[in-house]
């Protein structure tokens, strides 16, 4: 797995329930490639960045998911990218929000792959491409 310390250390502290960060998490452009190194992760957490602007709260979020809101956070500049980590295609209409969401993690993974192929040797400049566009989908 491709590992940069600050991810190593910051999802040991998600998985260990010791994570206790406020606003978003100090990460960089070089970090993305962890990031999406973890995207495909099925582990559940309890502990992670959650937006505090947010009135929607998860109380629990797979690995994965969290790794790729964390990249689109990045890809903003780091900060929040939206105030969840949940993605939807279309309005959030279904009573399960985050079953929703995860019914879409093989599309989110798919185009924020394809975007990191096309942008990772621009640097952050590629931060201006939107992985999402085109695809339906978008950030809750």
């Amino acid at each position: 797995m491709i590992e940069s310390e600050r991810v190593r250390l910051l999802f040991d502290s998600m998985f260990e329930d010791s994570y206790a960060g406020r606003g978003f998490p100090e990460l960089t452009w070089d970090d993305i490639p962890a990031l999406l190194a973890r995207s495909e992760s099925t582990r559940e957490l309890t502990r992670f960045p959650r937006s505090p602007i947010s009135s929607q709260f998860e109380s629990t979020c797979r690995e994965g998911m969290v790794a790729l809101w964390l990249v689109e956070g990045v890809r903003q500049g780091g900060r929040f990218g939206s105030l969840n980590a949940l993605c939807f295609d279309g309005p959030a209409e279904d009573a399960n929000w985050r079953g929703a969401s995860e019914a879409n993690h093989e599309r989110i993974l798919f185009a924020y792959r394809k975007w990191w192929k096309t942008v990772s040797e621009r640097g952050d400049s590629g931060a201006a491409i939107d992985p999402l566009e085109g695809t339906g989908l978008r950030w809750h």
